[in-house]
């Protein structure tokens, strides 16, 4: 069978592909894979913004030391918790979508 060109062709394709398939159970073991966040967890901060307020996680970036990312977060929540480069990031995409 060859590139499915509709969607008729699409489902036939998916069903043969199904079949080859053999179906198994994976139990779900909390904290499996969590080796891959243990890096970046190495790496950064917990940082309170403001006095009351939720903690954010600060990180390194490409050729940016803890320091200077936690430097640069405090810099930047003048008046709110999470930096005005995220609310304005988060402001726009809401815009786009359509929900501001």
């Amino acid at each position: 069978m060859g590139w499915p060109t509709t969607d008729t062709e699409a489902v036939a394709v998916q069903e043969e592909l199904r079949g080859l398939v053999e179906t198994t159970s994976f139990p779900y073991v909390p904290g499996l894979f969590a080796f891959r966040e243990v890096p970046a967890l190495l790496d950064a901060l917990v940082v309170r913004t403001r006095a009351g307020v939720k903690p954010v996680y600060v990180s390194v970036g490409h050729r940016v030391s803890l320091a200077t990312a936690v430097g640069r977060v405090l810099r930047l929540t003048p008046s709110y918790r999470l930096p005005e480069t995220t609310r304005a990031a988060d402001r726009l995409s809401r815009e786009v979508l359509g929900g501001a």
